[in-house]
């Protein structure tokens, strides 16, 4: 018996890429910022350097530290930015790895974690300012809250406080989650 050739292939035709990407079904999903370690810090004397961070996602975070001369909370802000807008009346869940990793057991560091406007002098809209106390392991702090003004693309970021002491504290990958407006704030994850 002949062999036949084999049927043509039938090649289809190329699909367009959708403009927003196909939901997986994980908070990631939600997320309105790039994540990540883009930290830009801000005081007098304060410095920042890049340091490896094995146990969170990205294997990196950023090591900041006063220059010792500071007396008090807030004196060294260091910010990322939230890419895409935020309107009026959103849920937002703020969520950063942070650490003192010089610190004796049992003994923690004050930090602000919230979200804000770009500009210092816009209208105040702090996004759940947030009190915690920063021990030396790693662990993921979070802050939520319910946005007062609309925040165009670009004008919104999440902002920590810092001492400015000469104590060390590396921040990781920080999370900005959207959950809309009818989100019940009392469901999200908490410290």
């Amino acid at each position: 018996m002949p062999l036949l050739p084999p049927p043509p292939v039938a090649q289809a035709a190329p699909t367009a890429v959708p403009e927003r990407p196909i939901a997986t079904g994980t908070l990631l999903d939600r997320a309105i910022n790039v994540p990540g370690i883009d930290w830009r810090v801000d005081g007098p004397g304060a410095r920042a350097q890049r340091v490896r961070a094995d146990t969170v996602p990205g294997h990196a975070a950023m090591r900041i530290a006063g220059t010792g001369a500071g007396t008090g909370a807030g004196e060294v802000r260091v910010a990322a930015p939230i890419a895409r807008p935020v309107a009026a009346g959103t849920v937002l869940l703020v969520a950063v790895y942070a650490r003192a990793p010089d610190l004796g057991l049992g003994r923690t560091v004050p930090v602000s974690i919230g979200a804000g406007p770009v500009a210092a002098d816009a209208p105040a809209d702090a996004i759940a300012p947030t009190q915690v106390k920063v021990g030396r392991d790693w662990k993921l702090w979070y802050a939520a809250g319910r946005t007062a003004t609309d925040h165009p693309a670009g004008t919104a970021q999440v902002v920590v406080q810092l001492p400015g002491e000469r104590r060390a504290v590396e921040l990781g990958p920080v999370y900005v989650l959207d959950f809309g407006a009818d989100a019940d704030l009392s469901r999200l994850p908490g410290n």
